[in-house]
């Protein structure tokens, strides 16, 4: 996007059914600064409001979150996805938090 600021013109006004049906939109309206000058509008998204304008927009970021999209997408497709809860362990002692550090530092020692 050359102006950044237009992304309010360029893509939130024109796409707002399609925002407003993952939630309200939320606006605000505001001076630039202290001075006044030409009001503004603030858009306050949720999640997936901000992931579809990341769709709309024509910009190298959002070529990126379309390709991230696609990729967790088919993952989830293929039953590829790793659920958060299992992809990380809780430990519950300080021992068990030791063990990782306690094993890596033979390793080392070992080369």
């Amino acid at each position: 996007m050359a102006r950044p600021t237009n992304i309010r013109s360029d893509v939130i006004w024109p796409n707002r059914a399609e925002l407003e049906g993952f939630g309200s939109l939320q606006a605000m309206t505001a001076n630039r600064g202290p001075r006044g000058g030409r009001p503004i509008t603030a858009f306050y998204l949720n999640k997936e409001q901000t992931l579809l304008v990341a769709m709309f927009s024509r910009t190298e970021k959002a070529k990126e979150v379309r390709a991230t999209l696609a990729q967790v997408f088919a993952a989830y497709r293929r039953s590829d996805l790793v659920s958060a809860a299992t992809a990380f362990q809780v430990l519950q002692t300080f021992t068990e938090a030791l063990r990782p550090a306690a094993d890596n530092a033979a390793l080392v020692a070992l080369e």
